[in-house]
């Protein structure tokens, strides 16, 4: 068949009859074509060889690669087989461009929690949607993503009847598994942080000329539903705890039965600080300072992001809180001097870190058991969090005390040039002052003394070097062989099984 002249196939595009072409953003006044969209090989061949007048100037046009094989593959929607775009930057999958956003957000000094939310989020995006090229997630593809990203596991990490499985299969089988068996799934809120981690990577591309359509997630966080009193679901979310609560919490009887250091000083801490549960879980001994001169119980928290195991909200989030006389008078000094006799650098040294968490896991863990277990707070929405929100209430409600002096002390964001530029650390007899005007419960609980941890501290040691050779020897095993065996029958049998 011979090829067909240019004016037949231009007459047939005004007619409509080429079904398997589209062209889009066209400028009428240079007649300039940004991209030109062709669903099958021929047609294809035929627009590069008869029509480079559309796309000049600057450059010819270029052919995707084929990334539409591996979108069926996966169950998902993929792109054109053949698009012509007007730059080859265009072309280039969405896995190409991590690496400069990766790159733009450390150099924009990003904290590492939000860069590894960045990079979750796109590995997300591409096992679920596919790894396409920035300009083919198309509004139906974002659609039957955000259809399916609802479903991802809530806390997989922390979920161990089904951690193993999360780890095993890939995120888009995940979402499947939960919906068919009803398990629990993300969060409206935690759907709503994934879009905004993705607008931001999208962004990044159009501003770098890495895509040439609009942010496909622009306008994509979902709507927060409105609770009856007027508040966003969101905020209903943690609730803080009210003075019932606390004497519950802290009542004697029940509060002495919380014999480990992480189950013990944490929820005091954090009554006392309002500080957040991961702060409280890293810090390290040399985070506890008296620095000031002529005042020797001038003791403070330094809330940092100093080590690579520790990290913070945000910038606003680091600051010093002054250490309550009230917790001083519990002995918590003594408690710290135990810790430096013992040769640990931690606060909490028996608190396990993992990069989803850092530490805090296992102090919220063990007071949400305490919680509803013990204490009979049945209330989902109050938590551990629960003592920063009653903090922060309190301290706006009770002490009368401007904004400012308060975030000084919460380490939220500060607002207006002059909270950010110029009013710089609140002073250390400013914030005391604010933190003994709370109301605390009444705190009948026994004073610590020297030595009263090393038992439990012994004690864990010695059974995790335990647990580590159990472990060491379950990894030398192959098919119930051992690795090392002590005889010359074990040698044979081991080599058989090998």
């Amino acid at each position: 068949m011979s090829e067909p002249r240019v004016s037949d196939i231009i007459q047939t595009i005004k007619t409509g009859g080429a079904r398997d072409l589209t062209i889009r953003r066209s400028d009428p006044l240079t007649g300039q074509v940004e991209e030109v969209v062709i669903n099958n090989e021929r047609d294809a061949v035929l627009a590069r060889k008869h029509m480079p007048h559309l796309f000049q100037p600057p450059m010819a046009p270029v052919i995707a690669p084929q990334v539409a094989e591996v979108a069926v593959a996966a169950g998902n929607v993929g792109s054109s087989k053949s698009v012509f775009r007007l730059s080859p930057d265009y072309a280039a999958p969405m896995s190409h461009r991590v690496a400069a956003f990766k790159e733009h957000l450390e150099r924009s000094n990003s904290t590492t929690k939000y860069v590894d939310e960045c990079l979750r989020a796109l590995e997300i995006l591409k096992d679920i949607a596919g790894d396409l090229p920035p300009d083919d997630y198309s509004p139906r593809i974002v659609d039957e993503f955000m259809e399916r990203v609802k479903w991802l596991p809530r806390n997989p990490e922390k979920d161990k009847k089904n951690r193993d499985l999360w780890r095993k299969i890939s995120f888009l089988q995940a979402t499947h598994h939960v919906q068919i068996e009803q398990l629990p799934h993300i969060s409206e809120s935690t759907v709503t942080k994934h879009v905004i981690r993705l607008s931001a990577f999208f962004s990044f591309c159009k501003r770098r000329r890495y895509m040439g359509h609009d942010n496909p997630f622009s306008g994509r966080t979902p709507k927060r539903k409105m609770t009856k009193g007027g508040a966003t679901e969101s905020l209903a979310e943690r609730l803080p705890f009210d003075l019932q609560d606390l004497e519950q919490i802290f009542s004697s009887q029940l509060y002495k039965t919380r014999t480990m250091p992480h189950t013990f000083w944490p929820p005091l801490i954090a009554l006392m600080t309002g500080a957040r549960v991961n702060e409280i879980s890293q810090l390290y001994l040399d985070d506890i300072v008296n620095d000031i001169p002529g005042k020797p119980d001038a003791w403070r928290f330094m809330i940092l992001a100093k080590r690579t195991d520790q990290r913070v909200k945000n910038e606003s989030a680091l600051r010093s809180i002054p250490m309550h006389p009230r917790l001083i008078e519990m002995g918590f000094l003594c408690y710290l001097e135990d810790l430096r006799r013992l040769g640990h650098q931690r606060v909490f040294p028996s608190l396990v870190y993992t990069k989803a968490s850092g530490y805090g896991d296992t102090v919220s863990e063990f007071f949400s058991r305490y919680l509803r277990d013990k204490v009979k707070i049945k209330d989902p929405r109050k938590v551990f969090h629960s003592f920063r929100h009653w903090f922060c209430h309190q301290l706006f409600n009770q002490s009368n005390a401007e904004r400012m002096h308060i975030v000084s002390l919460t380490g939220h964001a500060r607002e207006g040039t002059f909270e950010r530029t110029y009013a710089h650390e609140l002073h250390y007899e400013a914030k005391l002052s604010l933190l003994n005007r709370l109301p605390l419960p009444m705190l009948e609980l026994p004073v610590y003394k020297q030595g009263d941890c090393d038992s439990y501290y012994k004690r864990f040691f010695v059974n995790r070097a335990a647990r580590a050779r159990r472990d060491a020897a379950k990894d030398n095993t192959v098919q119930g062989v051992s690795l090392k065996p002590k005889t010359r029958r074990n040698q044979m049998r081991a080599g058989k099984a090998s």
